[in-house]
């Protein structure tokens, strides 16, 4: 799965067949791109979008598109990232960073930083390998775990479990120029180019 940057589109590439396939702009037309897609548990796909915060999901299963609305009333970025505990937590950007933790199940948007500790800066989010996810706030530069989606608790970033990276079956592939998928074996030397 792809966001575009123009017109915020969702695309699904499928390499057996190597089709790309417009999903739709799952936010609405007023959005400009897909900041980031996360998959959870469940298989869902979600996205954060510019300008709007909007947050959606596309449950691939079904082929069903939800827009759950703003994430922030004056903000323009959100990066979502799924955690191993069924929650969407949102990275907003960065006039006044904050995390915004979605809840499926109640449909529900809760903040983790107060107002006036909302910052202009950036806020990284990542799932470590134990899915917990973890926040890095630029403005401070400390690592915090969220915990059960309430409440920051700081670690030492040697203590965080990051992800490992590349594809589960060691590939590793990169977009070019916002046209071409290209997929490298490491163990084959094989390279692969598919337009989009």
């Amino acid at each position: 799965y792809l966001g575009s940057y123009y017109h915020a589109h969702l695309f699904r590439f499928d390499p057996r067949i190597e089709i790309w396939e417009d999903l739709g702009q799952p936010a609405g037309e007023k959005d400009s791109f897909i900041c980031s897609l996360t998959t959870a548990p469940d298989g869902k796909i979600w996205g954060g979008t510019f300008p709007s915060t909007h947050l959606f999901s596309y449950d691939p299963k079904t082929g069903v598109t939800r827009n759950f609305g703003r994430l922030d009333p004056n903000q323009y970025y959100a990066y979502p990232t799924a955690g191993d505990d069924g929650l969407i937590y949102c990275a907003i950007q960065f006039e006044k960073a904050d995390i915004v933790v979605f809840d499926p199940v109640h449909e529900t948007k809760t903040s983790l930083i107060p107002l006036v500790e909302r910052k202009p800066g950036r806020v990284r989010l990542t799932k470590g390998r134990d899915g917990k996810v973890y926040a890095r706030l630029s403005s401070s530069g400390r690592w915090f775990r969220i915990e059960e989606g309430k409440k920051l608790i700081e670690v030492p970033e040697a203590d965080i479990p990051f992800p490992l990276t590349g594809l589960p079956d060691g590939r590793q592939f990169q977009i070019i120029d916002q046209k071409i998928v290209r997929i490298q074996n490491p163990l084959t030397k094989e390279v692969k180019e598919v337009p989009f």
